[in-house]
């Protein structure tokens, strides 16, 4: 009578699929987050270029049907994201763009948490400097092109520079 060795908790030491299962598994993960991001980057991103003010969203209640490329949802999406970083909303997509070419090209993305870091502040400076632009005549929202974050941002900025006796150019 043979019997069977195992851990103290009971349980088989044995792995449950072989090796080659398991990266094949993992392999197919990555790729789906891959082709993931890039659905999530189109559609964000059509969302941002298709805003249109008159289409239904927190700040405009109308009956009318969305303009929006991403329906309703993208028109309330693109709405609340200029409204709060402006223009600098489209880095998320063109970022997202990127990793997922990374994932689909190299089968992982390194670092994915020190990316998403960087990513933000990405934004945040891209609305801060993109506040300090002159909005254009057309621009059919009370923020600037950076959004009221970047606005608030670039004002606190260029208070602190007054008071150090620095003038923007």
């Amino acid at each position: 009578m043979t019997v069977l060795r195992s851990n103290t908790s009971g349980r088989s030491s044995e792995p449950l699929l072989p090796a080659s299962a398991t990266a094949a598994i993992k392999r197919r993960g990555w790729q789906i987050a891959g082709l993931a991001l890039v659905g999530f980057a189109c559609i964000s991103g059509a969302a941002i270029l298709s805003y249109a003010p008159g289409d239904p969203s927190f700040n405009s209640a109308t009956d009318n049907d969305p303009v929006n490329l991403a329906g309703h949802w993208g028109a309330v999406f693109s709405d609340l994201v200029l409204q709060v970083v402006g223009y600098a909303a489209l880095i998320v997509p063109a970022a997202l763009a990127v990793w997922a070419a990374m994932i689909l090209t190299h089968g992982s993305l390194a670092k994915p948490a020190g990316r998403l870091g960087w990513l933000i502040l990405a934004v945040i400076l891209g609305a801060v400097a993109l506040a300090g632009v002159t909005t254009p005549a057309g621009w059919p929202l009370a923020a600037g092109l950076g959004g009221v974050a970047g606005s608030l941002a670039y004002n606190e900025l260029v208070m602190w520079a007054g008071r150090l006796g620095l003038r923007p150019a």
